[in-house]
């Protein structure tokens, strides 16, 4: 039977504008394999598939536009200032980006993946009753007066920040759920080498891993030989022996 490599999953999280993009991206500049889970709600709401059908139905056709297709800022609008559509929309989302994530996560030869989950503890019991999803979190941080400084200068307006991060567990109850902290409130160079610290210190023990099996492999080989030398010794006795 062949032995399936050893892979670690990291699961990286964060607030509305504290950099989960820019560290997602450094990971992967650094080769890991990537996976964004807002990006395959966009895959699986493009076009006019069953699941936008499903929207529409669950919010009526002022979410579709004139060709049937989601109209995505109106269903923002709709959902940020009212919890309980946003719980509903979530409810009917998150079962298929979690179907389709551990689709690309087992299609994944890569040892290293990384994936960007922006609402990971606010759904973590619904992540770990299906199945162990990742093997250590991250959160990117970056103090508030950072956040509204960046996001600004993109934009946004004070109340639409503020709508956003309200929205959200608070960042600093995120940090302390984390297994790990990534502090963007400097230079991205900082967050570089922080993602770099951690990439090193996966394969490190991606490694030891491996070699840690290798020379377990070489002892269970071992045995097997004695054993089978030990069978062979006794087909070959004489009864008198």
């Amino acid at each position: 039977m062949k032995k399936s490599k050893p892979v670690l999953t990291l699961a990286l999280t964060g607030g509305f504008g504290s950099g989960k993009s820019s560290a997602l991206k450094a990971f992967a500049q650094m080769g890991a394999a990537t996976f964004d889970c807002d990006a395959i709600a966009r895959d699986l709401t493009a076009g006019r598939g069953p699941l936008v059908a499903r929207i529409g139905r669950l919010f009526g056709g002022g979410v579709l536009d004139a060709s049937g297709r989601l109209d995505r800022a109106k269903t923002a609008s709709l959902i940020f200032n009212n919890p309980s559509r946003r719980r509903r929309l979530e409810a009917l989302l998150h079962p298929a980006i979690l179907t389709e994530l551990s689709k690309r996560l087992a299609n994944s030869k890569a040892a290293l993946r990384v994936v960007e989950v922006p609402l990971l503890f606010e759904n973590e019991k619904k992540l770990l009753k299906r199945r162990p999803l990742y093997d250590a979190s991250l959160t990117v941080w970056a103090s508030p007066e950072t956040i509204r400084r960046r996001l600004s200068a993109k934009g946004w307006t004070k109340d639409d920040i503020e709508r956003r991060r309200s929205s959200q567990m608070p960042l600093d109850e995120k940090c302390c759920k984390a297994d790990f902290i990534l502090d963007n409130n400097g230079a991205r160079q900082k967050l570089t080498g922080q993602v770099r610290a951690i990439q090193n210190a996966c394969q490190a023990i991606l490694r030891d891993y491996r070699e840690a099996r290798k020379q377990r492999g070489k002892g269970e080989a071992a045995n097997d030989k004695r054993t089978g030398n030990q069978r062979a010794r006794r087909r070959n006795r004489t009864p008198y022996e």
